[in-house]
């Protein structure tokens, strides 16, 4: 999948670990262009999203979107540029601890971390995040 507006090209890879009634625990790792910045453990719930089909009549229209709440529970880690990377322990989608490495896996604080990574937080609130299911309508991609 591409993001409108960016260059790059992100892609997903699900492991199934145990299914429930209500949910599923994967292992998921996410790629931007070729290069690996996330591997986690989550449940994943099904939801169905209803939005406005077209932006002109608004709520008038809507369409439903399938797709699935991403819980994080257990390890994440996420990488960065150069080689760092930080791991966070999470609990049913609480986060517990976060710890900072440089590219050599040497413990980093929390400041020495953002120092070096400036990072520009989402526009506006985030309400989760979700994987959608379907596939890319796009002919380029493979």
């Amino acid at each position: 999948m591409s993001a409108f507006g960016q260059n790059q090209e992100y892609r997903t890879e699900f492991d199934t670990l145990k299914t429930f009634n209500d949910k599923i625990l994967i292992h998921f790792k996410t790629y931007k262009n070729k290069d690996l910045v996330e591997e986690s453990n989550a449940y994943l719930y099904p939801v169905i999203h209803k939005v406005p089909r077209f932006r002109l009549t608004g709520n008038l229209f809507k369409t439903s979107i399938p797709m699935d709440s991403i819980v994080r529970h257990g390890s994440s880690k996420e990488f960065f540029t150069g080689g760092d990377y930080k791991v966070t322990e999470f609990n049913n989608g609480q986060e517990i601890e976060t710890v900072y490495f440089d590219c050599k896996g040497i413990k980093m604080t929390k400041e020495e971390f953002k120092n070096k990574h400036k990072t520009i937080g989402p526009c506006g609130i985030l309400q989760g995040q979700h994987f959608i299911h379907g596939q890319n309508k796009n002919k380029n991609m493979p």
